[in-house]
């Protein structure tokens, strides 16, 4: 939200932040194919997705042009300075909110390790799915040894299943990621207002 330099709406949200902050906020993904309808869950769309969040998880943000940008508010080297990434990897900054020692992350990759070569063929990606999905939420999935976080209809949409309740296909990835949100009155672009600059930049 962008609102006037000087506006008293800034002061009464900063006021908000200050005594009442959630400082949480998710980013919501959904992907779905081209062809609508059709089976997004395949070897090739994982593999996909895959790349796409490693790509992610890879972006930078310099929070030294940000902490210049709005030094005229407030020196905010320490709350916005160095270099940041989603998961802090490589020594830098990490963004994400946290379920214990991870990040708070649902994606149906997961259910993969994150693994590209776990993702093979049709068979085993319905093997790995019905492990997860036959699983109790919050406990250690037998076979994968991996926490079940989710339920599978929290990260697919539009699932499809077998007379047997197996899970065959679905239309959609769904997709979130919480970061740690840590709004101020900065500068962005000439105007204030308040918000969390690495977050935007990030996104």
């Amino acid at each position: 939200l962008w609102v006037p330099k000087g506006s008293v709406s800034l002061d009464h949200s900063q006021y908000t932040k200050d005594y009442w902050s959630s400082g949480i906020a998710p980013t919501l993904v959904a992907v779905s194919p081209k062809e609508g309808g059709a089976n997004i869950l395949t070897a090739q769309n994982l593999q996909s997705l895959l790349r796409v969040y490693n790509e992610i998880l890879a972006i930078k943000v310099d929070g030294s042009k940000l902490v210049e940008d709005s030094k005229g508010i407030a020196d905010y080297t320490d709350r916005y300075g160095g270099i940041w990434t989603f998961d802090g990897r490589d020594g830098t900054r990490g963004k994400c909110a946290k379920w214990g020692p991870v990040c708070a992350v649902q994606n149906v990759l997961a259910i993969f390790d994150y693994n590209s070569t776990l993702i093979t063929d049709e068979a085993g990606i319905k093997d790995r799915i019905a492990k997860w999905d036959n699983a109790t939420i919050q406990t250690m999935v037998p076979g994968l040894g991996i926490y079940k976080s989710f339920e599978i209809e929290d990260v697919l949409g539009g699932v499809k299943k077998d007379g047997y309740g197996h899970v065959v296909g679905a239309e959609a990835f769904f997709w979130i990621m919480q970061h740690q949100q840590d709004e101020q009155e900065v500068e962005i672009n000439g105007d204030r207002a308040i918000a969390d600059p690495v977050v935007m930049e990030w996104e």
